[in-house]
């Protein structure tokens, strides 16, 4: 699987972008067949004090999974983005077999 991570105009630190990729590499322990993975870090201002914003695009066989997610650091944003796209593999990957 190939992963990118964009995080124009900011600078973001080797820590979060190791984490990234360590985290969504697990994803193909639930499905193998993904092909590309797309990942925007960005900051957002906003009230709730949720300024990180993680969102990840996933290249799957006859489709594309989509999950985003903000929070207050991007580990957690993270770690909430693969929870979702480990639940839309699952169904994926279940559709995929009943086809």
């Amino acid at each position: 699987m190939q992963v990118t991570i964009q995080s124009a105009p900011l600078t973001v630190g080797n820590d979060v972008i190791s984490k990234a990729n360590e985290k969504l590499m697990k994803l193909q322990k639930i499905y193998e067949h993904i092909e590309r993975c797309s990942v925007i870090l960005k900051n957002e201002k906003n009230d709730e004090g949720k300024n990180y914003l993680v969102e990840v695009r996933l290249a799957v066989p006859r489709g594309e999974l989509f999950a985003a997610e903000t929070a207050e650091s991007y580990g957690r944003a993270l770690h909430y983005v693969v929870a979702d796209l480990k639940k839309q593999l699952t169904r994926h990957k279940e559709k995929s077999l009943a086809v």
